[in-house]
């Protein structure tokens, strides 16, 4: 949930960029499409938009969320099969509230991926570097690696761009100093 001063800021930068959704998510890093066009609409047809939000009330009493977190648990851990075993009208997010909710002490078996490979920053120069001189297909970079071709594509944009900070290309002879170095 985003705070009154993310909200705020997200529409304003929505109207500087002309209503170009893409553009403000790109330059904020949130929110989603659907929100910044709701967050619009609330601040255009209430004048502004509301300091509070109002939290909407479970359809669901304690007592069947307690219950349906105890079969989660009861029934191997699959909040897919439990939500629709039970048919709970509720999405995975609200049902991993109630996890948290009535076991906080147990850990959820869902965990948010972690990059198993950590690449220096030079070696990610310099796979940039034989990647867009065409020393080396992409596939071929990242088998040695051990990355996803998409790495090397996000790589590559983000140091083309300059977003990686002072020794990234910013130019062609920027670039072809990198490709010299390695």
């Amino acid at each position: 949930m985003y705070s009154y001063k993310e909200r705020k800021r997200a529409v304003e930068e929505y109207i500087r960029q002309d209503f170009n959704a893409r553009a403000t998510i790109r330059e904020l890093g949130y929110p989603s499409r659907t929100a910044l066009v709701q967050w619009y609409r609330e601040f255009k047809e209430a004048g502004g938009l509301k300091k509070k939000r109002i939290i909407r009330q479970s359809a669901y009493r304690t007592e069947e969320r307690q219950a349906a977190v105890e079969y989660y648990f009861a029934r191997g851990e699959s909040m897919g099969k439990t939500i629709r075993e039970l048919g709970l009208r509720v999405k995975r997010d609200a049902f991993r509230g109630w996890i948290r909710e009535f076991a906080p002490e147990r850990e959820l078996n869902c965990k948010r991926q972690v990059p198993v490979v950590n690449c220096t920053q030079e070696e990610k120069e310099a796979a940039v570097a034989a990647f867009c001189s065409g020393a080396k297909t992409a596939q071929k970079l990242a088998a040695e690696l051990g990355v996803s071709r998409l790495s090397l594509y996000h790589w590559r944009n983000r140091f083309l761009s300059g977003e990686e900070g002072k020794g990234m290309p910013k130019t062609e002879e920027d670039l072809r100093q990198l490709r010299e170095k390695y």
